[in-house]
């Protein structure tokens, strides 16, 4: 009854935390999220959606990601607009349902893992609040999609891998079919997690070497049959559809700032610091980048989690190493592009 209520607890500060700054900043005021048009006229972009070709822009053209806002972007700005939500709600609720659902997908995987329900917590804290979401809530919010399914792949991953059963594999699926649809490179920075977590279980003997990949097996075939819809439409839009990267993403580009120790403290996104003659790109990041106990606090608490690594006793420090050395290198990524580590060079 304790661990429950502490439980209820945990979720009901999560949720303010999610809710609250969402729904309080700025009211009333339309934020530049993403397609503007999915909030606006969400049944017609549901429509066009279906299709590869759209003869109403640019005397015809192949559309950019429009397929992927197909679920679960475009009905949830549709039923908003169907009961009559303001426009300048539903886009708050959306961004505060990513963070919540990240968050607990944190406290659930957590507590699979052997987690005590305060640890999970703070992890989940720790996870929801990261300033990795700043360059996103208000511009491209759809990309957090990966980062909300984050912690439930992998906290059904560890059930799917202990159980054996198709069904727990099936459900990863549906998670990866909810949130990898809009960007195949965030579903793919996302899919180190659960195979880690296999190899680590494998490893260590709480599963055997022939479950942890007959579970990976299930996960991915799974997985794939649920994502031809949008692989499909990217073979296609890659062949017949303008090449937008090449003018607005180039490698260059987006690596220039992936830096070692901005990524160990969850930056490194490009746009996080670009500005303009007018103001910067994403105004919350100057406090990141000039204010002096900003910048001492997030490298302090990338140091405490770091040091929590290396010298706490626990079935899942092996783990934990595991994520942290592979996240930083798939961050970093091919920076400074003019003389990348051997591996990425080789990779790219």
């Amino acid at each position: 009854r304790v661990r429950r209520h502490q439980t209820a607890v945990s979720v009901a500060i999560l949720a303010l935390l999610a809710y609250v700054p969402a729904l309080t900043a700025a009211p009333g005021r339309m934020p530049a999220d993403s397609k503007l048009y999915v909030y606006l006229d969400p049944g017609r972009f549901i429509a066009d959606t279906t299709t590869t070709f759209d003869p109403r822009q640019f005397a015809g053209w192949v559309p950019h990601q429009h397929i992927a806002y197909l679920w679960p972007t475009g009905p949830w700005y549709w039923t908003f607009e169907t009961i009559g939500v303001p426009d300048w709600v539903a886009p708050r609720l959306w961004i505060g349902s990513l963070l919540f659902a990240a968050g607990l997908g944190v406290v659930w995987m957590s507590r699979r893992l052997g987690f005590a329900p305060l640890a999970a917590f703070v992890a989940a804290v720790v996870y929801q609040l990261s300033p990795y979401i700043l360059p996103y809530v208000s511009r491209t919010s759809v990309l957090l999609l990966p980062y909300a399914g984050l912690g439930w792949i992998v906290g059904c991953t560890v059930v799917a891998a202990r159980r054996g059963r198709w069904r727990h594999a099936a459900i990863v699926a549906l998670i990866v079919l909810t949130v990898g649809a809009v960007n195949a490179t965030a579903l793919m920075m996302v899919i180190p997690a659960p195979v880690l977590w296999l190899v680590h279980a494998a490893w260590s003997g709480t599963i055997p070497w022939r479950r942890a990949v007959g579970t990976a097996t299930k996960i991915g075939a799974a997985s794939a049959a649920v994502s031809l819809w949008w692989i499909a439409m990217l073979m296609i839009q890659g062949r017949y559809g303008a090449d937008v990267l090449a003018y607005s993403e180039s490698l260059e580009s987006v690596s220039f700032t992936s830096t070692s120790t901005e990524v160990g403290r969850g930056l490194g996104y490009w746009l996080f610091y670009i500005r303009d003659g007018f103001a910067a790109t994403t105004t919350a990041s100057i406090d990141h980048l000039v204010s002096v106990p900003v910048v001492v606090v997030g490298f302090a608490l990338a140091a405490i989690c770091l040091a929590g690594v290396v010298l706490v006793r626990s079935p899942v420090r092996r783990y934990a190493g595991l994520l942290v050395v592979t996240g930083v290198f798939l961050g970093v990524g091919v920076h400074p592009i003019d003389d990348p580590s051997p591996l990425v060079d080789f990779l790219v």
